[in-house]
């Protein structure tokens, strides 16, 4: 895209404290296969989501990244995400797919 002047970058928001956390539609269908595993690691989403940053803050990092005339390829926001896109450039698959099983797949 760049003979074009086009400039494309990537934003990993995280979590953002919005109305699809009330509004999604669940199944746990299977749920009892994996002994609970399903809902936990849901409920646990479902935390991080209601916790996160103001959708407003979000627009505002986004916005000002838009504007910049020269961007990196990806942006993570908030510190715990910027922490994991650093840990996820060190580590191999492996190392990071513990790291979030740890978080979610309780």
């Amino acid at each position: 895209m760049r003979p074009y002047g086009i400039t494309v970058t990537a934003v990993q928001p995280g979590d953002i404290a919005t109305e699809f956390t009330a509004a999604r539609e669940k199944s746990f269908v299977g749920d009892d296969v994996y002994e609970g595993r399903i809902g936990r690691s849901v409920a646990g989403m479902e935390r991080d989501e209601e916790k996160g940053m103001s959708p407003e803050k979000a627009g505002e990092y986004i916005a000002k990244i838009a504007l910049k005339n020269k961007v990196k390829p990806v942006y993570a926001i908030g510190f715990t995400y910027k922490l994991l896109a650093v840990l996820c450039k060190i580590f191999p698959s492996s190392v990071r797919n513990y790291i979030v099983g740890s978080l979610y797949a309780k």
